[in-house]
């Protein structure tokens, strides 16, 4: 059986009509209950679509489908309390006109690894969805695509011995925010799992294996992967590093404290500010509304350079050079885009940094010039998706990327390292 909970004063049809669409695709032959304020409403399912929906589906099968303990049902839902019968997380989807997930119920260690080995950890244990203080940096959570350790990440969880690692072994390690993260496949659809396995594939006859290491994480900026290799990754000694990002940057550079950047290239995630308010005990804690860009556009861009070049020399130091800059892709890097991005977008019109979007073409050009001529070995997938129109959708929101999407970005990190590990 599945059950379906609508809340009270619900209205949002068209999503609705998604959810159930993918619902009645992916079990054809289940029952379903609509919940309406707890009163049960027969629905056959089954009449809604006769092949698979395309929109949005990706999402919603990964994103809000949660299993009861016996396995026996599926729980969809779309209110801010279930039953305690249910003792997982259940996911749901943004309401807000732009795309994402959020999480509600509590973790456990059925959810997130280990979540009592550490202090900072344990006190947000009872947590839902969400980024949560870490000492330099922060942590996130972002259940519903396999296991998550305690740090945030979704690696394997014996990764502290690939230091003792032969040397035929290669270790690859990827850091970004959620796109790097991969925050719409499941493990074994990430662009970094497609990458893993072409390169064993391909080397598999010159007896050299490799691994790669995802350390994406939600809203990181270039100083906040940084810190992540500072803290986890030194000892690990990777072949290669590489980083996938560009889009946190230039969009929390448009708001961060000018002062900070123009005198140390210092930028943030935005909600850090909000931080600072709880720490400081203000009697308000700032409520962004609409955000206006009001850092120069010249400002934005070099201190993402500056930062890239920092990460270069840092990482390099640790893989004999070995650093890729991958500038990610995000929707208005497409030559044109499908109808369902444009849908998207026109829903992103009415999201609170739809200003700073606008913003971006100009600034990703900007900031391509100057990676260009200082970056060693960098991929401009900015550019690269430039060939692809509205005949194909690749993304979900304005920078998330399909699973279907991912192979090409795997591709082209393959090139790039085959290019390394084969001079």
């Amino acid at each position: 059986m599945i059950y379906l909970h609508i809340p009270e004063g619900f209205t949002d049809r068209q999503t609705l009509e998604r959810v159930l669409g993918v619902i009645a695709y992916r079990w054809k032959n289940v029952p379903l209950k609509l919940l309406v304020n707890e009163r049960s409403l027969p629905l056959d399912g089954s009449i809604l679509y006769k092949e698979e929906p395309s929109v949005l589906s990706p999402m919603w099968l990964h994103g809000t489908f949660g299993i009861s303990p016996d396995k026996s049902d599926v729980l969809v839902s779309m209110r801010t309390e279930i039953s305690d019968d249910f003792n997982i997380p259940i996911y749901l989807p943004n309401m807000d006109g732009y795309a994402g997930l959020s999480v509600i119920g509590k973790f456990d260690n059925k959810a997130c690894s280990h979540l009592d080995t550490h202090y900072f950890s344990s006190i947000s244990a009872a947590e839902g969805y969400g980024l949560y203080y870490f000492p330099y940096t922060f942590m996130q959570r972002t259940n519903g695509f396999g296991d998550i350790n305690e740090y945030g990440f979704r690696i394997p969880e014996n990764w502290r011995e690939a230091s003792a690692r032969g040397k035929n072994e290669k270790l690859i390690l990827i850091f970004g925010g959620s796109a790097a993260f991969d925050i719409l496949s499941k493990v074994g659809e990430r662009f970094s799992d497609i990458l893993e396995s072409r390169l064993n594939e391909h080397f598999k006859n010159k007896d050299i294996s490799f691994r790669v290491f995802n350390f994406g994480a939600s809203a990181y900026v270039l100083l906040n992967e940084m810190t992540a290799f500072t803290l986890f990754c030194h000892n690990l000694m990777p072949d290669a590093v590489i980083s996938h990002t560009g889009y946190n940057d230039l969009m929390n550079g448009q708001i961060s404290s000018i002062g900070l950047q123009r005198q140390f290239d210092i930028n943030y995630m935005q909600e850090q500010e909000k931080w600072a308010d709880k720490v400081q005990s203000r009697k308000s804690v700032q409520n962004f509304g609409t955000v206006m860009s009001s850092v120069p556009a010249h400002i934005v861009c070099e201190t993402f350079a500056k930062r890239v070049s920092l990460f270069e020399s840092y990482a390099g130091s640790y893989t004999g050079g070995r650093f890729i800059l991958g500038f990610q892709p995000f929707i208005n890097s497409k030559k044109a885009i499908s109808p369902i991005e444009a849908e998207t977008i026109s829903k992103y019109e009415n999201n609170s940094h739809r200003f700073l979007h606008k913003q971006l073409p100009k600034l990703y050009d900007e900031s391509d010039r100057l990676l260009k001529a200082g970056v060693k070995e960098y991929i401009n997938f900015h550019e690269i998706f430039r060939q692809y129109g509205s005949g194909s959708t690749m993304f979900l929101d304005t920078v998330h990327q399909l699973p279907e999407t991912n192979s090409i970005i795997a591709e082209e990190y393959f090139k790039k390292l085959i290019g390394i590990f084969e001079v």
